[in-house]
């Protein structure tokens, strides 16, 4: 007996000693076909024929990155959109050629634009505190390291941050503290959902969590006016562009100050 789910489920202890969780790794390109052939066919029901077109799984892959659960969105979204078809004359997947212009293009800029109800599907289900840490890791950026906001890992964002990589993948951790946005439309995604009035809070928790030990060059410095600045804090956001000004005057750092303006 095989169940699958995307949040740990709830097994009686009886059972409990008797199973075996499988996680799913991340696909290989070659794998992709195989995937988007058993998404088109019933359940335990495979089709070893059918075959994908190359042009299909060349464009799921670059929008997914191999992620099989966000893979199995991007499909049935796509289906469901008569972009992706199975043309049974040739029991083949194919691109639906009565798209207008490039069928190819299209399909690259389609999936990555339209798939926010897809992701916030998901992440909808989310805890509240792990879906409050994925706003903040928005408002942080792509891309982040977490050791400069010290006072947030006592807000619990930090956990939060750790379970939703754990249920979901959306981050790649660069090293022990660097992380970065495994997909641009997740990141996307979640920023929709943040109103105005909920970002200028969270910029200001960002704010206030800096460690002010950490931010020792130019760029630390923009970021920390950065968010004063989105925080609408305006007194702090001027003091710390002035002093990253300074310090690029100092350094001579032209590229740094550049940046600034």
């Amino acid at each position: 007996l095989i169940s699958i789910a995307r949040n740990e489920l709830d097994i009686p202890k009886s059972l409990f000693a008797m199973t075996v969780p499988i996680h799913l790794n991340k696909m290989q390109k070659s794998d992709m076909k195989s995937f988007i052939r058993s998404l088109f066919c019933e359940p335990g029901m495979i089709d070893k024929n059918m075959r994908v077109d190359g042009d299909v799984a060349d464009c799921i892959y670059e929008c997914t990155k191999g992620c099989p659960l966000f893979t199995e969105r991007v499909v049935f979204w796509a289906m469901r959109k008569k972009i992706i078809e199975l043309d049974e004359s040739r029991n083949r997947v194919v691109i639906n050629s009565t798209l207008n212009g490039d069928p190819i293009g299209r399909l690259r800029g389609l999936l990555p634009a339209q798939l926010n109800e897809e992701i916030l599907e998901v992440l909808n289900n989310l805890p509240h505190q792990e879906m409050d840490a994925l706003k903040v890791a928005c408002c942080l950026g792509t891309m982040f390291r977490i050791e400069r906001f010290e006072a947030l890992k006592y807000e619990g964002f930090y956990e939060s941050l750790l379970a939703v990589i754990a249920s979901h993948g959306i981050f790649d951790k660069i090293d022990v503290e660097h992380y970065k946005w495994k997909h641009i439309a997740v990141f996307e995604a979640v920023e929709s959902i943040i109103i105005s009035n909920e970002r200028i809070e969270i910029h200001g928790r960002i704010a206030d969590a800096l460690n002010p030990l950490t931010v020792d060059h130019v760029e630390g410095d923009a970021q920390f006016a950065r968010h004063y600045s989105m925080a609408e804090r305006w007194k702090e956001a001027y003091s710390q562009y002035m002093e990253a000004g300074k310090k690029a005057e100092r350094n001579l750092d032209f590229f740094g100050g550049f940046k600034l303006v």
